[in-house]
């Protein structure tokens, strides 16, 4: 997760290496995990939503948004009618989105219920709010919000940042697209709304866990150098492994997974995502070799025995830190620097493995043409 704390994924469509299984997936979707370890979590609200909502969100319908304000607000009566509709209107139902114009579409007619709870969370949460669907949120929408970044303060912002993100899109319309098991069941689509921090991206790391060890820990911000981050890996590395020690290990159904945390000043652990292994969820510093973990021959990611540790790998740029149970492994100064998701996100994907040297050239052939 970047500054407002979004898990680090490939983006949509691009390579990865080895798939997530079915199994992984539907555990780590947030609404599998978070009635359990919400107490480890920043505040956060979970607004389900109706096939029919996540269809809209897939839909090539223009969302028509609007204020929301007292003066806007529906008479209990068309409130109460419109509700009605809602709850009767079936799988297969023709919405009055299509039935009025092929293009535009009102949420706060069509399903005035969400839209409500929405609004309702985002009050009850301060006003300001991250929003996540089960597995991704849409980083790479930002670009429509006038701060860039994902604080969505109205429902209809909410909306037009899931209805513009090709990762909600992903979720929705190709989460298991590339597993080799038996079809996935049924999904029941939640948003996740969380209470809004300006939080500090060298707090945040991602941990894997092998065997259910923990095997490594990286920074989550892989595009920048923290010098504030030099000579803390024992200390880090020691809470670390109290937060899984004590609140995790054991606890979560998988054997094989990654989570990510937020460190405060306080040095209070906040737990905020888990991820697969395998997919979309990136190694980061590591590779998957590192962990512990190889291809099979289905593309599935799998446990392939112990994991190295950190006699093994080392830090980034070749000298050993401080010995401890796992690697801990942060951007060295005048290391190797990654491709972060704010950048990911900034581009078109083509564009991402470029170097700047065919970037000018690119530009130059466009300007001529």
């Amino acid at each position: 997760m970047e500054s407002s704390s979004v898990a680090e994924t490939a983006p949509p469509g691009e390579d990865m290496e080895g798939v997530a299984s079915v199994e992984g997936l539907l555990h780590c979707q947030v609404s599998s995990w978070f009635p359990d370890f919400h107490h480890l979590c920043f505040s956060t609200r979970l607004v389900s939503l109706p096939q029919e909502f996540a269809s809209f969100l897939v839909s090539d319908n223009v969302f028509s948004g609007r204020r929301h304000s007292d003066s806007d607000t529906e008479s209990s009566e068309d409130c109460d009618a419109n509700e009605k509709r809602e709850e009767n209107r079936g799988p297969s139902s023709t919405s009055s989105c299509s039935e009025s114009s092929p293009d535009i579409c009102d949420p706060f007619q069509e399903f005035p219920t969400v839209m409500r709870d929405i609004q309702n969370a985002i009050e009850h949460l301060g006003g300001k709010v991250l929003p996540k669907l089960n597995w991704s949120a849409p980083t790479d929408a930002v670009w429509l919000l006038p701060n860039r970044q994902l604080q969505c303060s109205t429902a209809e912002e909410i909306v037009m940042v899931l209805k513009s993100s090709d990762r909600v899109a992903h979720d929705i319309c190709h989460a298991f697209d590339h597993c080799p098991e038996p079809p996935a069941p049924p999904v029941n689509y939640v948003l996740a709304l969380r209470k809004w921090y300006s939080l500090r991206p060298e707090s945040e790391f991602r941990c894997f866990v092998h065997g259910n060890e923990l095997v490594g820990v990286s920074q989550r911000d892989v595009s920048q150098f923290y010098p504030q981050l030099a000579g803390r890996e024992e200390e880090l590395s020691q809470r670390l492994s109290d937060f899984f020690e004590s609140d995790l290990r054991g606890r979560f159904p998988l054997s094989d997974y990654v989570f990510d945390v937020y460190v405060t000043s306080r040095s209070r652990i906040r737990l905020l995502d888990f991820n697969p292994i395998g997919g979309a969820t990136s190694p980061l510093l590591f590779s998957w070799e590192d962990l512990g973990y190889s291809i099979s021959n289905e593309g599935l990611l799998q446990n392939n025995g112990p994991a190295v540790h950190r006699s093994e790998i080392g830090s980034e740029n070749g000298n050993e830190g401080p010995q401890c149970d796992f690697p801990i492994k942060f951007v060295e100064e005048g290391g190797g620097l990654m491709l972060g998701s704010k950048m990911a996100v900034a581009m078109p994907y083509d564009m991402l493995g470029a170097s700047v040297t065919h970037m000018v050239e690119a530009m130059q052939n466009l300007s001529n043409s």
